[in-house]
Protein backbone atom coordinates (compact mmCIF):
# COMPACT_ATOMS: atom_id res chain seq x y z
CA UNK A 1 0.00 0.00 0.00
CA UNK A 2 2.81 2.47 0.82
CA UNK A 3 3.92 1.89 -2.66
CA UNK A 4 0.58 2.97 -4.50
CA UNK A 5 0.78 6.07 -2.34
CA UNK A 6 4.10 6.63 -3.22
CA UNK A 7 3.20 6.66 -6.92
CA UNK A 8 0.22 8.77 -6.46
CA UNK A 9 2.22 11.33 -4.27
CA UNK A 10 4.41 11.05 -7.47
CA UNK A 11 1.78 11.66 -9.94
CA UNK A 12 0.74 14.71 -8.21
CA UNK A 13 4.03 16.33 -8.20
CA UNK A 14 4.34 15.72 -12.24
CA UNK A 15 0.52 17.15 -12.72
CA UNK A 16 1.31 19.98 -10.43
CA UNK A 17 4.71 20.81 -12.24
CA UNK A 18 3.06 20.05 -15.63
CA UNK A 19 0.28 22.80 -14.82
CA UNK A 20 2.96 25.69 -13.84
CA UNK A 21 5.16 24.77 -17.34
CA UNK A 22 1.54 25.41 -18.72
CA UNK A 23 0.70 28.33 -17.25
CA UNK A 24 4.15 29.61 -17.80
CA UNK A 25 3.67 28.95 -21.31
CA UNK A 26 -0.06 30.71 -21.58
CA UNK A 27 1.69 33.78 -19.93
CA UNK A 28 4.23 34.12 -21.81
CA UNK A 29 2.52 33.86 -25.05
CA UNK A 30 0.04 36.33 -23.93
CA UNK A 31 2.81 38.90 -22.95
CA UNK A 32 4.19 38.39 -26.39
CA UNK A 33 0.91 39.11 -28.32
CA UNK A 34 0.57 42.28 -26.09
CA UNK A 35 4.09 43.30 -26.64
CA UNK A 36 3.88 42.67 -30.61
CA UNK A 37 0.56 44.72 -30.81
CA UNK A 38 0.90 48.14 -31.85
CA UNK A 39 -0.34 50.96 -34.03
CA UNK A 40 0.70 53.61 -36.49
CA UNK A 41 -1.76 56.81 -36.38
CA UNK A 42 -2.99 58.87 -39.96
CA UNK A 43 -0.52 61.03 -40.82
CA UNK A 44 2.91 58.93 -39.22
CA UNK A 45 4.70 56.22 -40.69
CA UNK A 46 6.10 53.50 -38.09
CA UNK A 47 9.82 53.19 -37.94
CA UNK A 48 11.83 50.21 -35.88
CA UNK A 49 14.22 49.14 -33.63
CA UNK A 50 15.55 46.04 -33.22
CA UNK A 51 18.36 45.64 -30.15
CA UNK A 52 18.37 49.35 -30.77
CA UNK A 53 19.78 49.04 -34.22
CA UNK A 54 17.25 51.30 -36.54
CA UNK A 55 15.83 48.92 -38.91
CA UNK A 56 15.46 49.35 -42.87
CA UNK A 57 11.95 49.97 -44.36
CA UNK A 58 8.72 51.72 -42.74
CA UNK A 59 5.01 50.70 -42.14
CA UNK A 60 2.07 52.52 -43.14
CA UNK A 61 -0.47 53.69 -40.71
CA UNK A 62 -2.79 50.86 -39.14
CA UNK A 63 -2.80 47.98 -36.89
CA UNK A 64 0.97 45.65 -36.75
CA UNK A 65 2.57 43.05 -35.33
CA UNK A 66 6.41 43.01 -34.46
CA UNK A 67 9.00 40.97 -32.97
CA UNK A 68 8.13 40.49 -29.26
CA UNK A 69 10.48 41.87 -26.98
CA UNK A 70 13.23 42.56 -28.99
CA UNK A 71 11.39 45.29 -31.36
CA UNK A 72 10.48 48.67 -30.39
CA UNK A 73 8.72 51.04 -32.40
CA UNK A 74 8.49 55.07 -33.14
CA UNK A 75 6.46 56.84 -34.99
CA UNK A 76 7.75 59.72 -37.33
CA UNK A 77 5.41 62.36 -37.98
CA UNK A 78 5.23 62.82 -41.89
CA UNK A 79 2.28 65.41 -42.66
CA UNK A 80 3.25 69.44 -42.35
CA UNK A 81 3.42 70.69 -39.59
CA UNK A 82 3.36 74.21 -37.97
CA UNK A 83 4.88 75.43 -34.88
CA UNK A 84 4.79 79.23 -33.55
CA UNK A 85 7.26 80.90 -31.65
CA UNK A 86 6.00 83.94 -29.83
CA UNK A 87 8.60 87.37 -29.00
CA UNK A 88 11.81 86.25 -30.24
CA UNK A 89 14.09 88.70 -29.34
CA UNK A 90 17.74 89.29 -31.76
CA UNK A 91 20.36 91.45 -31.83
CA UNK A 92 22.46 92.43 -34.95
CA UNK A 93 26.17 92.89 -34.69
CA UNK A 94 25.79 96.50 -34.71
CA UNK A 95 23.39 96.29 -31.35
CA UNK A 96 20.36 97.15 -32.41
CA UNK A 97 17.93 95.19 -30.93
CA UNK A 98 14.81 93.25 -33.30
CA UNK A 99 11.60 92.07 -31.86
CA UNK A 100 9.90 89.38 -33.61
CA UNK A 101 6.26 87.99 -32.69
CA UNK A 102 4.37 85.53 -34.07
CA UNK A 103 7.26 83.79 -36.41
CA UNK A 104 5.63 80.45 -38.37
CA UNK A 105 7.97 77.66 -39.10
CA UNK A 106 6.28 74.92 -41.45
CA UNK A 107 8.16 71.80 -41.73
CA UNK A 108 7.05 68.23 -43.19
CA UNK A 109 9.03 65.08 -43.47
CA UNK A 110 8.71 62.65 -46.39
CA UNK A 111 8.33 59.28 -46.15
CA UNK A 112 11.07 58.53 -48.43
CA UNK A 113 13.75 59.99 -46.16
CA UNK A 114 12.80 59.13 -42.97
CA UNK A 115 15.03 55.80 -43.22
CA UNK A 116 17.74 56.27 -45.61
Amino acid sequence: MEEGGLQLQKLGIGLCACGIVTLAGVITSLAAIIDGYHEIDEGYVGVYFKFGALQDGVTEPGVHMRQPFVTSTRSVLIRPEEERMHNLQAITKDGIEINFQGIGVLSRTTKAKVVG
